[in-house]
């Protein structure tokens, strides 16, 4: 401690020290780093991205509503049935437990009914559409053979 002068803290010892031993070399290509120029992982990110919002703005509207329907119902299901088991269980609190049972099996039988009316929906929907698909069908034999 002689070397030191007795005005320099930690913090500046650790400032100090970084600075003789720290170099950008190595951590240049490092993603999220912030170095100018960006990296490839950005890139990357940047591309999943935007077919994502594409992907999205192509969806049927009704199927991303059910499905954004079904996952909350799920969740509140899951949590409250979950959630009810461990109030009955730990604290033997039956009237607080029961309504959170009820709820969460509510929930969860909500996100049935959801899930099946959605695939009476896709059902209906393929069923109104196989006139294309038979014909796409029936065409391409025909062009690999001639």
């Amino acid at each position: 401690m002689s070397d030191r002068s007795s005005d320099e803290t930690a913090s500046d010892r650790v400032a100090r020290y970084v600075d003789e031993h720290a170099s950008d070399d190595g951590f240049s290509d490092m993603p999220g780093v912030g170095f100018p120029g960006g990296s490839s992982l950005e890139k990357e990110i940047q591309v999943d991205t935007e077919k994502l919002e594409k992907n999205l703005s192509n969806a049927d509207p009704n199927t991303s509503r059910r499905f954004i329907t079904a996952v909350i119902l799920a969740n509140v299901g899951l949590l409250a049935v979950s959630l009810s088991l461990m109030l009955i269980v730990f604290r033997s609190s039956f009237d607080v437990g029961g309504v959170l049972l009820l709820v969460g099996l509510l929930a969860l039988g909500r996100t049935y009914q959801q899930v099946k009316s959605h695939r009476r929906y896709v059902e209906k929907k393929n069923e109104s559409e196989p006139e294309t698909d038979a014909e796409e069908q029936s065409n391409t034999p025909a062009e690999h053979n001639g």
